[in-house]
């Protein structure tokens, strides 16, 4: 046997391991199975039993693995696949060899339009894994962005998407890239309250004085930054994702404190593609700067909260509260030069809905 062959026997009670078994052997590039196993594994009409998940992975892995035979196998059940995707996902699919186009009407309570088109073409990208871009929208999202765009000059419809392949990951791919980040964070994690305490006193600051900054340069003034966005960025990246102990108390809090961050370092990202401070404007890129702006404004009484409960569990080493009064008046002035100076950005986010 090849030293990059290991068997695998597949039959009907374990098909639904069969996605999930097939996609870690790609990540180790091992064949699992020989080619009589193939022929018969796409043969199965049982395969099309399989809950959405399963069937899905099982279309990624097979193409992944075996293109060849995965081209072979969709072209045979093209219309079943398809009619069990709609079936499942309650909508409706077009397919060419270079796009996919997905509408639906439905929504879950709770799910956004977002959420709702992110989830199915997160579905459709594995079981159609050959396409170049993925496209999808709410049947009536577009209408209703229309009739509003009339009287309020805005027409952003968040449930349409058109996403390049490469932007849209496999799902099995991100779950185990979080796996291995949890694996190694885990392995690297902080040793001591005051190392993980001091990098966030550091950051907590920098982003202060990079918003006061920030507000001299959209006023006019030619004041230098002390740091630019791309350090701030990498030092996000680069802060603690766990805390030195496990303190159940505060688990929800610090997920919330590293999302607040999370917003902020989009809105660098954005504020970069915009190139705002030389007052060129990319107008999408625009639109989701004050969106992520605003996430990070909603987020901060929770981050603050955070470092607030802190010391109950650990030792003080830093005045944190002293940052939160700085905080609340670098953003609140950050919010009013960016209203003065981002000629209409009125029409993507209303600022006065946050801070007052």
């Amino acid at each position: 046997m090849n030293s990059n062959e290991f068997k695998y026997e597949f039959n009907d009670t374990n098909l639904d391991l069969v996605g999930e078994v097939m996609d870690w052997f790609y990540w180790l590039k091992k064949s699992i199975l020989s080619l009589n196993q193939i022929e018969k594994l796409i043969e199965n009409s049982k395969i099309f039993d399989l809950d959405i998940s399963s069937f899905s992975l099982f279309s990624q892995s097979l193409y992944r693995l075996y293109p060849e035979k995965h081209d072979k196998w969709f072209t045979k059940n093209k219309d079943k696949i398809l009619t069990k995707l709609e079936t499942h996902l309650k909508c409706s699919i077009s397919l060419s060899r270079n796009y996919v186009s997905m509408t639906y009407s439905q929504l879950v309570e709770g799910e956004s339009p977002n959420e709702a088109t992110m989830n199915r073409l997160n579905t459709i990208r594995s079981a159609i894994p050959f396409c170049e871009v993925y496209k999808g929208k709410h049947t009536f999202m577009s209408i209703m962005t229309k009739l509003v765009k009339l009287k309020y000059k805005y027409d952003h419809d968040e449930s349409k998407k058109e996403t390049p392949a490469e932007n849209l990951h496999f799902q099995s791919d991100v779950e185990k890239n979080r796996v291995l980040n949890d694996i190694v964070e885990t392995h690297f994690r902080v040793k001591t309250w005051y190392e993980f305490t001091e990098c966030y006193y550091i950051l907590r600051n920098n982003i202060i004085i990079y918003c006061e900054d920030l507000c001299r340069r959209l006023s006019g003034s030619f004041h230098k930054f002390k740091n630019e966005a791309p350090v701030i960025a990498e030092s996000i990246l680069h802060s603690y994702k766990k805390m030195p102990i496990e303190v159940q108390e505060l688990e929800k809090l610090f997920s919330d404190c590293c999302d607040s961050f999370n917003s902020f370092n989009n809105f660098l990202i954005l504020i970069m593609k915009s190139k705002v401070v030389q007052n060129e404007y990319d107008i999408e890129a625009k639109r989701l700067m004050f969106i992520n702006f605003n996430n990070y404004l909603i987020k901060i009484p929770k981050m603050q909260e955070f470092f607030d409960k802190l010391g109950e569990f650990s030792p003080t080493y830093f005045h944190f509260g002293e940052l939160n009064q700085r905080e609340d008046r670098a953003f609140k002035n950050l919010k009013e030069v960016l209203k003065k100076n981002v000629p209409n950005s009125i029409d993507y986010w209303n600022l006065d809905t946050i801070i007052d």
